[in-house]
């Protein structure tokens, strides 16, 4: 992309895969995609001070994204099978296509939250929340 291009998000890629390495598979059948990156901090007041110190001490990221109910989809099963074995996944949205130089954070991740919603006028979909793991391998913004 050039300096001054916009993205969207429909150019965005999705991977997934074992956790451990790097996901290869591309998930198409995902919307809504949400990274949210939070620091914790630790807090002293001293006497005589009018201001909190604050440090930063973690980093704290969540991954939210929507899945449409399609049957057969590997994705939704991957995602569906993590959810219901506690078990670890790797997860990596990018902003736009690697080729245009996206950038992501990718890492394992749990999934912590795996709701399905059934409107009668809609297609069925899962709303998925993860949260970000360094127990085997260390987070990489990429």
């Amino acid at each position: 992309m050039a300096a001054g291009d916009l993205r969207i998000g429909l150019e965005g890629e999705f991977y997934y895969g074992a956790a451990g390495a790097t996901p290869t598979s591309e998930a198409l059948n995902v919307d809504s995609v949400s990274l949210a990156i939070s620091k914790r901090t630790a807090e002293r007041v001293k006497r005589h001070r009018k201001y909190v110190t604050k440090k930063v001490t973690v980093t704290e990221a969540t991954l939210n994204f929507e899945i449409v109910d399609e049957e057969g989809d590997a994705f939704l099963a991957a995602v569906k099978n993590a959810a219901m074995n506690d078990t670890r996944i790797a997860l990596y949205a990018l902003d736009v296509a690697t080729a245009s130089g996206g950038e992501g954070l990718d890492a394992d991740w749990y999934i912590t939250e795996f709701g399905r919603d059934e409107n009668n006028a809609e297609f069925v979909s899962y709303k998925v929340t993860a949260v970000l793991t360094d127990e085997e391998r260390t987070p990489v913004w990429g």
